[in-house]
Formats: C-alpha cells, structure tokens, sequence
C-alpha cells in the first residue's frame, strides 16, 4: 500500500512540474508580451480651408493643417526617425476615397493628385494627446473638373507608423471653384439678430452681459443637472439667400449643448429658435454660433461665433 502511494505521488507531482513549466513558458513568450505591451499611437489630420477658391491660385495662407496623436505612444516624426517617420500629403480628389499612398505630384488636376507644395516631410515626434500645427503649400490647379472636389489631408500616407486605428488618416473637405468675375458677385451674410432670452420666464441678456440662473428659470432638473428653455433670433442682413444649408451651435463652457440643423435664410430673412439645452450650474460662458461650420460663403465671416453671456448660477 505505501509504494502504491508513494507511486501516485510521484506521478502527480511530475504532472504538476510539466504543468508549470509549460505555463511558465507560455507566460514569458514573445507573443503573449506582445499582447501585454500593446500600447500603439494613433494619428489623426484636421485643416481649415476656404469653401471657394479660383482655379490656379495658391492659397497656402488660408490652410491650417493639424496633426493630432489620440494613441498611447509616441508617433515618430521623420526630424527622429528618417524614412520611418510619418509625413502629411494634400491632395485634391473627386471624392472622399483617397488611396492611403504617397500621391503623385502634377501641376495638373488628377485624380487624388498631390498640389504643388503640399507634402509635409519634416514632422515632430508627437507624444499621446499632444498635437502639431505644420505649414503646408497648397496651389489649386488651372484645369480642375466639374465645379467642385475635395481637398484632403493624408497622415502617414507611406503607412511607417503602426497605428491602433488605421482607418482615420485621412480628412476631407468640399471646396468650390469660382472666376475671378464671381468673386465681384454679392454674398449674404449671416448674423444674429437681436438678444438671448432664458428659462421660464423668457429673461432678456444682452450680448457679453451676465445673466444669474435660478432653480426657478430651469424647467426640469435631472441628475442635479438643470435644463433651460433658449431662445434667439438670426437674420440675413445682405439682401442675398443662404444659398444652401447650415448649422447653428450652442455651447456651454466650450462643449456643445445644443444645435440646430439644416437650417437656411432667405434674402433679410428673420427667424426664431426655441430651444433646450442642460447647463452644468458653474459659472461660465454659453456662446452661440451662427453657421457654426462656415457651410454658406458669406460677405464677413468673421461676425458669426461673437455672440456669447456669461452665466452665472443662485441657489444649486
């Protein structure tokens, strides 16, 4: 009986080491590290741009490009890295399905063509949650298509950079081409009209003034967070249609709490908003912006994001 014994507790101990050993192999290798130090970036490209431009113009002034990194390491720039670094290419394209390659360059319109002076080879490594602004040269050829394309930014088109998501490197925005004749021709512009009304009892706030919220102007509260009744006006002042669609935004301490879309204006036009929108209840500004995203080409641009109050709350 005590070898029979002695037997079996030889064998499992045995079982025992191979298990071991098997984990502990298993724990240590390549791939299983991998998987732990999965920490990769991930870049993303956003430009301003004019919505109009004349063919055979460059109009490098009016581009603002930005690279931003929402990963969790670094993105090596070419200034550290070399050839491994990740560049930015602007391209023009007749739609939004830009090949992730270097594009050729013509002074020429092509299909997804890279514009003369628009390769960005010199970047910075850029840390997680850090972002570069880089200039970038961008002349609109002569013979473009149709009456419109797209102007895109490419990070990392050369793909040196292994990314968490691939599939956001690219941004687009629509431009339109004009002569210079039409450039003479009259524009609308839109603007608010008027002043900022809140809560329930429709109180009145010029515009940079200051306005003291109650429990009582609030008509529902949830989660201790209090919502507002909000109400404006917007107005053509140049005799002239929209012309198409756009967005007007309302923002609290710079996040969006309110907008209101597909919107559009005849000539002089009026019109009203009600709206609703919950405001955290600290001090801050509640701004609103007509055209939010500069969809509609207008006389001034610059008199559509001035309006704002500041908020401040009695009694949470």
């Amino acid at each position: 009986m005590e070898k029979t014994k002695t037997f079996f507790t030889a064998i499992l101990s045995l079982f025992m080491l191979i298990c071991f050993a098997g984990t502990s192999a298993s724990a240590a290798s390549p791939t299983n590290l991998r998987l732990i130090n999965n920490k990769t970036p991930d870049l993303k490209v956003r430009f301003t741009a004019p919505k109009s431009v004349v063919p055979g113009t460059d109009i490098s002034s009016q581009i603002k490009l930005k690279v931003y990194n929402s990963g969790s390491s670094p993105a090596p720039g070419t200034i550290s890295a070399g050839r491994n670094g990740y560049m930015v290419d602007m391209v023009l394209s007749t739609d939004t399905n830009v090949p992730m390659t270097f594009a050729p360059y013509s002074p020429n319109f092509l299909e997804d063509v890279l514009v003369k002076g628009g390769r960005v080879s010199r970047t910075y490594t850029l840390r997680p949650g850090h972002s570069k602004f880089y200039p970038v040269g961008v002349t609109i050829p002569k013979n473009v298509p149709s009456n419109s394309c797209y102007l895109c930014a490419i990070v990392d088109p050369g793909n040196k950079i292994k990314e968490s998501n691939e599939n956001n490197n690219v941004y687009c925005k629509k431009i339109y081409y004009k002569t210079n004749n039409s450039s003479n021709a009259k524009k609308p512009d839109l603007g608010m009209y008027g002043f900022l009304r809140i809560g329930e009892k429709k109180r009145q706030v010029k515009w940079n003034g200051t306005i003291y919220l109650r429990p009582e102007d609030a008509f529902l509260t949830s989660n201790g967070i209090p919502a507002f009744n909000i109400y404006y006006s917007y107005r053509e002042y140049q005799n002239v249609s929209s012309g198409g669609h756009f967005k007007n935004k309302i923002f609290f301490r710079g996040k969006l709490v309110s907008q209101q879309t597909n919107l559009s204006l005849g000539p002089k036009q009026i019109k009203n908003v009600h709206t609703q929108a919950y405001l955290i209840p600290r001090s801050g500004k509640l701004q609103i912006k007509i055209d939010a995203d500069n969809d509609i080409d207008e006389t001034r641009e610059n008199n559509n994001f001035h309006f704002f109050v500041n908020v401040q709350f009695r009694g949470f």
